[in-house]
C-alpha cells in the first residue's frame, strides 16, 4: 500500500525527512519498502507561446516563441502536435534536470535553428494522474495561470505538484487495519515524534480529531441527524454495521489536478469527482466506502446472502455466477454490488448521476476475503478488510465523509444532504456506547517487557517515572488512561480492530514497541530445555535426500503440494479422488495432489529444450484416498483419506538408451538398490497383455496408466509395495513434446519403507585435499552373481580404512558372461595420511580384492 506525505500533512507536518520517517515507521509501526520523491526543477518555469512557425527544414518540427516573463523572450524548437498560440505551458529552461525521463536540458541547434529549453508533457515531470492524455501539458486545462506566473518556478507555483511517497509491505500490518489509512500512519508518528523527539512537530490536527470523532458526536450525528427514506434490512451475519447517507444536486465531472495527483500518489486511479471522494475516503482513514446511483435503487437497502448460482455482473461488465457464501448488497429487485469487493454496473455512477447513495459498513473479513479469491477479484476495498478494520469505524467514517466534503467543496460545491441511515447488532452498539476496557499495574507491563523491575535497572523510587512513561506512549496512541490507586484502566481506541487489542499482552507490545524496544536488554531462556526426540520418519527423508543428492547428484526440486485439475486427468485421477481444499490460494489449483508425477514432468517440460539430460526429485506428503475397508487399517490414515510421504524420481535422456549403461531405468534401479534394505525385493509386475498401457494390475498396488509394460518393477514386502520403478510409455509423452526422450520414473514410499540401509558414506574425518596430499583412483571390474547386490560389493570395497571414495563406472550384463552374471565396474580412490610406496598401493588393492571375493564378486579378467 502507498502513503503520500501531502495526504500525511492532512494530519500531521514533521520536520523529519523521508529517510528519517522510514527508519522511525519501520522501527516500531509498519515496514516501509520504499520510498520515492518526485521533484520540479525550479528551472522549470511557466511560459507563454507567442508565436509558432514552421520549421524551415523539418517537416515534423515547429519553431516557438515564448514570452517568459522576467527570462525574457526565447525561440523554442518543439515536435510537439498540441501547441498552440496564447497557451501557457511548463518549460524547461537551460540547465534543467528532469529525473523522470534522466535528461538535463540544455541549449541546442535542431536542424540549424537553435532551441533554448524544452516544452514539457505531465510525464516528463513524473506526473501520470491522467497517463491517457498525451502532448505537452496545456497548464490551463488543469490550473488557474495568469500572466503574473510567467517565468515563475511551477514547484513554488503549484507546490503539490511535487510528492514523497511512501510503499508499505502488506504483509506487516496484517494484525493492524487502522494502518491501511494515512489516519493511522499519522497517530502513529505523531505518538514516535511526541515521545522521541517533539520539536519536530511543525503541526497537527491528530488532537481535534481526536476530539471530534468521539462516541458522543458519533451517537449524536446519528440520532439527531436528518433521518433518509430509504432503510436498510439486513438479512445475513456477516453483516456486522452499516451507514447509508445520500446526497442530491450532484454533477459528475473529471476532479481536480490537485486530487487526482494525490490519488494517483497513494495508488489508485482517478476516475470522477463522485468516485474519487470515496476512495480518498479509503486512503484517508482505511475504511471503503462505496457509492451508488440512488436512481437506480428500488426500494430499500437489502444485505443478504447471494443465492446460489445467482447472477452479478460488476462495474467492467464481467458476471459472477455466486454462491451462498458470498454477501450482497440488493434493492428488492437486483443485486448492486458484491460486499466489499467490487460494485455493480446496475447501479454505477455515470455522467447522468445527478443523485447518489452512500455505503459504510463492516462485513465479515473472511467471508470477504474468499469471494475475492473464488471470484478472482482482489480489490483496494477487499485488500483493506480481509484485515479486519474495527466494526464501528463506519459510524466514525461517516462524521468523517461529512468533513471531507467541506474542505473538497469544489468536487462537490452543490451537492444537498438527503439524510442518512443506519443499522448494527446489538454487541456493536455496546461497544460503540461502552468501549473495550483493560485493567492492569505499571509492574505488570514493565515485567512482561523486562525481567527487571524498570527497564534501565531502575530502583522502585523510579517507578512514578516508569508510570508516566506508560501512560504518555499509551495516550499518544490514543489510548485513554485513567491512573487510581497504582492500577491502570485502559480504555482501547475505537479505530483499533476487535483482534488487535485484546488482552494484555497487546497493551504490553504497544508500550515496547512506541518506547523500549532499543532498552530490551537480551535475556537467555530461563525453562529447562530438553532434547527432542527425532521423528524416524525426518530421519528417513533426510538419509533418502542424501543418498540421491549427494551420491547420484540429483537436483531436489521444492513443488507444491496443491494441483491444477488440467494436472489430474492424464493421470488417471479426478477432482473426486482429491482432497479440496477450502481456502486455496489459487483457485484453478484448489485440489491436494495425490501425487508428485505431474510436477515433476511439468519441470521435466519446462527444462526438456536446456538440458540432454535430466535428473530431479522431490519429497513431499500425498494424499490419497482410502477404500471403505481399509479407511481404519492405513498408518497415517484418517478417516476417508491417507496423507503418506513419498520420495519421487525422473531421470531423463534425450535420446533412447542403445545399452544398458546408458538406460535410466537401471541406473535409478541401482541408486533404489543401494538405499533400501536387502529384505526387500524386486518384483516383476503382472501385465495386462490385452491393454499394456492399463498398466500393473497386482491386488495390493493401484494400477498406473504411465508405465511402460517391458520396464515396471515394484520393490515390495510380503504384504504391500513400498516402490515402484517404470519407464513412462512414450504414447504418454507425445502431447508433452517429449515423445523422443526416454523417461524413467520411480517412487518410494518413506511412510511405509521403515528399513533404509546405513550410508554408504562411511562416517570419516572431513579432509580438505592440498597439494601436497597422495590421491590415487584405480579402476576394478568384478564379476559376480545377479542375485548380489551392487551394493554388497561397494560396501566391501569402503571397508579397507584408506579408501576415501568409491564410484560405479559401469554395469554389464551379457556375453560373455553367463546369464547368471553380472559385472560391476568401480573406480576407487585412496588418500593415506602419509607417502604409500608401489608395494602398500598394491596391498590395499589386494585386500579390496580378498574382501569383495568373500562376499561372491571376483576379479575380471578379460
Amino acid at each position: 500500500m502507498k502513503y503520500t506525505r501531502w495526504l500525511l500533512n492532512t494530519f500531521i507536518s514533521l520536520r523529519w525527512s523521508n529517510e528519517e520517517i522510514q527508519k522511525m515507521l519501520t522501527h516500531h509501526s509498519c515496514e516501509i519498502e520504499e520510498t520515492t520523491s518526485r521533484t520540479i526543477d525550479p528551472r522549470i518555469v511557466v511560459w507563454l507561446v507567442t508565436e509558432i512557425t514552421p520549421h524551415p527544414d523539418a517537416e515534423k518540427l515547429v519553431v516557438c516563441t515564448v514570452d517568459c516573463g522576467e527570462w525574457g523572450t526565447k525561440t523554442i524548437c518543439t515536435g510537439a502536435t498540441n501547441v498552440q498560440t496564447k497557451k501557457y505551458y511548463p518549460t524547461a529552461l537551460d540547465g534543467a534536470v528532469m529525473p523522470a525521463i534522466g535528461l538535463t536540458i540544455g541549449e541546442r541547434k535542431m536542424r540549424w535553428i537553435p532551441s533554448q529549453g524544452m516544452l514539457c508533457a505531465k510525464t516528463e515531470l513524473g506526473i501520470d494522474e491522467d497517463e491517457h492524455i498525451h502532448g505537452i501539458w496545456d497548464m490551463e486545462n488543469d490550473v488557474v495561470v495568469t500572466k503574473d506566473m510567467l517565468g515563475k518556478p511551477v514547484r513554488d507555483l503549484f507546490p503539490w505538484l511535487e510528492g514523497d511517497m511512501f510503499e508499505v509491505d502488506n504483509k506487516t500490518i496484517t494484525n493492524r487495519p487502522d494502518l491501511t489509512g494515512h489516519r493511522g500512519i499519522a497517530n502513529e508518528l505523531y505518538a514516535l515524534a511526541k515521545l522521541h523527539d517533539p520539536t519536530k512537530i511543525w503541526l497537527h490536527s491528530i488532537e481535534i480529531y481526536r476530539d471530534l470523532f468521539n462516541q458522543r458526536n458519533v451517537i449524536q450525528a446519528l440520532i439527531h441527524g436528518t433521518q433518509s427514506k430509504t432503510q436498510i434490512n439486513i438479512h445475513t451475519k456477516g453483516c456486522t454495521s452499516y451507514v447509508l447517507c445520500q446526497f442530491g444536486n450532484i454533477t459528475v465531472k473529471p476532479s481536480s489536478m490537485y486530487l487526482r495527483t494525490l490519488l494517483r500518489d497513494a495508488g489508485i486511479n482517478p476516475k470522477n469527482n463522485v468516485v474519487d471522494i470515496s476512495n480518498l475516503l479509503m486512503v484517508l482513514f482505511g475504511q471503503p466506502t462505496h457509492f451508488f446511483d440512488s436512481s437506480c435503487i428500488e426500494g430499500h437497502i437489502i444485505v443478504r446472502d447471494a443465492k446460489a448460482g445467482e447472477v452479478f455482473v460488476d462495474l467492467t461488465g464481467k458476471e459472477y455466477r455466486l454462491t451462498e457464501d458470498d454477501i450482497v448488497i440488493a434493492d428488492e429487485k437486483k443485486i448492486l454490488a458484491l460486499a466489499w469487493v467490487i460494485g455493480g454496473l446496475s447501479s454505477a455512477i455515470t455522467d447522468k448521476t445527478t443523485h447518489i447513495t452512500v455505503e459504510i459498513a463492516h462485513f465479515d473479513p473472511i467471508r470477504v476475503r474468499k469471494t475475492a479469491q473464488r471470484h478472482n477479484c482482489r480489490t483496494d476495498a477487499s485488500m483493506r478488510f480481509e484485515k479486519n478494520p474495527s466494526p464501528v469505524l463506519p459510524f466514525f467514517v461517516h462524521l468523517a465523509l461529512m468533513d471531507l466534503i467541506k474542505i473538497y467543496k469544489d468536487e462537490c460545491h452543490d451537492r444537498r444532504y438527503d439524510g442518512h441511515a443506519f443499522s448494527c447488532d446489538p454487541a456493536m452498539a455496546d461497544i460503540l456506547s461502552s468501549p473495550t476496557q483493560l485493567i492492569t499495574t505499571p509492574e505488570t507491563i514493565i515485567s512482561k517487557i523486562s525481567s527487571h523491575d524498570t527497564p534501565h535497572h531502575g530502583e522502585r523510587e523510579h517507578s512514578e517515572k516508569w508510570t508516566r512513561s506508560i501512560i504518555n506512549s499509551l495516550t499518544a496512541l490514543w489510548f485513554s488512561v485513567a491512573s487510581k490507586d497504582h492500577t491502570l484502566s485502559i480504555i482501547i481506541p475505537q479505530r483499533r480492530g476487535r483482534a488487535d487489542i485484546a488482552i494484555i499482552e497487546d497493551i504490553v507490545e504497544e508500550v515496547a514497541r512506541i518506547q523500549w524496544y532499543d532498552n530490551i536488554l537480551p535475556q537467555t531462556p530461563s525453562f529447562p530445555m530438553r532434547q527432542a526426540k527425532m521423528d524416524p520418519l525426518i530421519i528417513r527423508k533426510r538419509k533418502a535426500e542424501d543418498h540421491f543428492v549427494q551420491r547420484w547428484n540429483m537436483m531436489h526440486l521444492e513443488t507444491y503440494p496443491w494441483i491444477e485439475e488440467s494436472y489430474l486427468t492424464p493421470f488417471g485421477y479426478t477432482t473426486q479422488d482429491c482432497i479440496q481444499l477450502q481456502n486455496p490460494v489459487d483457485a484453478n489449483a484448489a485440489s491436494l495432489r495425490p501425487t508428485i508425477l505431474s510436477s515433476l514432468l511439468k519441470a521435466c517440460v519446462l527444462n526438456h529444450k536446456r538440458f540432454d539430460e535430466i535428473k530431479i526429485m522431490d519429497i513431499w506428503q500425498i494424499w490419497t484416498k482410502n477404500s471403505q475397508e481399509n479407511s481404519d487399517k492405513k498408518e497415517g490414515s484418517s478417516g476417508e483419506w491417507s496423507e503418506q510421504t513419498h520420495v519421487w524420481l525422473l531421470r531423463a535422456t534425450k535420446k533412447q538408451p542403445t545399452k544398458f549403461a546408458d538406460d535410466c531405468f537401471y541406473h535409478l534401479k541401482e541408486a533404489i538398490s543401494q538405499l533400501l534394505d536387502p529384505a526387500y525385493t524386486w518384483v516383476l509386475p503382472i501385465m495386462d497383455k490385452k491393454n499394456p498401457l492399463k498398466g500393473i494390475i497386482n491386488r495390493t498396488h493401484n494400477p498406473n496408466p504411465n508405465a511402460h509394460p517391458r520396464q515396471s518393477l515394484i520393490y515390495s514386502t510380503t504384504d504391500q509395495p513400498i516402490c515402484e520403478l517404470f519407464t513412462i510409455h512414450p504414447s504418454f509423452l507425445a502431447p508433452l513434446k517429449l515423445g523422443n526422450w526416454h523417461v524413467c520414473v520411480a517412487w518410494i514410499n518413506l511412510s511405509k519403507a521403515t528399513r533404509l540401509s546405513d550410508p554408504l558414506l562411511r562416517n570419516r574425518s572431513h579432509h580438505i585435499a592440498t597439494l601436497s596430499d597422495q590421491t590415487i583412483s584405480r579402476d576394478l571390474t568384478f564379476v559376480c552373481k545377479k542375485t548380489i547386490a551392487s551394493d554388497e560389493i561397494i560396501r566391501a570395497v569402503w571397508s579397507n580404512e584408506h579408501v576415501v571414495d568409491v564410484n560405479i563406472a559401469d554395469i554389464y550384463e551379457g556375453k560373455p558372461l553367463a546369464d547368471d552374471e553380472k559385472s560391476i565396474s568401480i573406480t576407487y580412490t585412496i588418500r593415506p595420511e602419509k607417502t604409500l610406496t608401489t608395494e602398500q598401493i598394491n596391498n590395499i588393492m589386494n585386500d579390496i580384492i580378498t574382501n569383495v571375493w568373500e562376499k561372491g564378486g571376483f576379479l575380471r579378467m578379460e
